[in-house]
């Protein structure tokens, strides 16, 4: 999804150009603390929507969960999902993106997901669920472990 249109400069992005998540603001929410709110139809057509942890890697938005997670038996490979992200000031700021999903399978837990506990948590909140996770022990170091994640890349 790029702008094939030509901006003048201060001209504001169309809304549906990729270029408005380079938007200060935008920055700002993909890198909050905030939870991100995920949009997606159940396999009966109902719309649902949950708060969720996520990870902004510059270009996609990246959501993991285990991988039997209620969520992963509809967003498979090409899902259309909507994300909504916001601050608690007033008037809040707020984040639309609409997108496709792509899914891929690791072992353990994703990357994403501990730098999204990372970043979301104080750091001793961070590592006392990682922990209990059991993806890390008390002193911090990875653990072997039988875990599979899956990894919801929106994009």
């Amino acid at each position: 999804m790029s702008s094939e249109h030509s901006k003048k400069p201060g001209m504001p992005s169309k809304q549906g150009d990729v270029d408005l998540l380079q938007d200060p603001v935008a920055q700002q929410l993909l890198q909050s603390k905030s939870l991100a709110h995920l949009a997606y139809n159940w396999h009966d057509g109902t719309p649902r929507v949950v708060p969720i942890g996520f990870y902004w890697n510059g270009q996609e938005i990246v959501i993991a969960t285990a991988t039997d997670a209620p969520k992963t038996k509809v967003l498979k490979n090409g899902a259309k999902v909507a994300v909504s992200i916001e601050d608690d000031s007033s008037p809040p700021k707020i984040l639309q993106i609409r997108g496709t999903v792509h899914t891929d399978t690791v072992e353990g837990l994703a990357p994403e997901y501990v730098a999204s506990a990372r970043r979301t948590l104080s750091e001793e909140n961070a590592q006392a669920f990682l922990v209990n996770y059991g993806c890390q022990d008390t002193a911090g170091e990875p653990l072997q472990t039988s875990i599979q994640g899956s990894r919801h890349l929106v994009g």
